[in-house]
């Protein structure tokens, strides 16, 4: 039983093929998209670029967590003297009752009634500062 030079070629040849299949690179789907595949590799891809939107979307809305609500739920009753007040502001339209803050020398907020005219007087002396 010899063999022809063409048998030990087709030997040689099968036993090339069967060492190929037993290599981890033929099992890859393809060189380019590694180990994973094609459709694993987009996944991948997909979560991640998920995370990072998320990310995102959460360092901005935790940079709007930085404004601060000031609301008053009652008014100074006695009008306070003007030389204790060295500024005034009203508080936000979405406060349930609209007020007047005034700051002391020694920086207190009080609530006052924005309709008081004591109230409305400090306003127009400090808007005529401002000027």
């Amino acid at each position: 039983m010899s063999q022809g030079p063409g048998d030990k070629r087709r030997a040689a040849a099968a036993g090339a093929k069967h060492r190929a299949e037993e290599s981890p690179a033929a099992t890859s789907s393809s060189p380019a998209c590694g180990p994973l595949g094609p459709r694993s590799t987009m996944k991948v891809l997909t979560a991640a670029l998920a995370a990072l939107l998320l990310v995102a979307i959460c360092s901005l809305a935790e940079a709007h967590l930085d404004i601060v609500l000031i609301c008053c739920f009652s008014y100074m009753q006695l009008p306070i003297p003007r030389r204790f007040i060295t500024s005034a502001y009203r508080t936000s339209s979405k406060c349930a009752k609209p007020a007047v803050i005034l700051v002391t020398n020694k920086g207190m907020e009080l609530c006052a009634d924005p309709q008081a005219p004591w109230v409305q007087a400090y306003l127009e002396h400090f808007q005529m500062l401002e000027y």
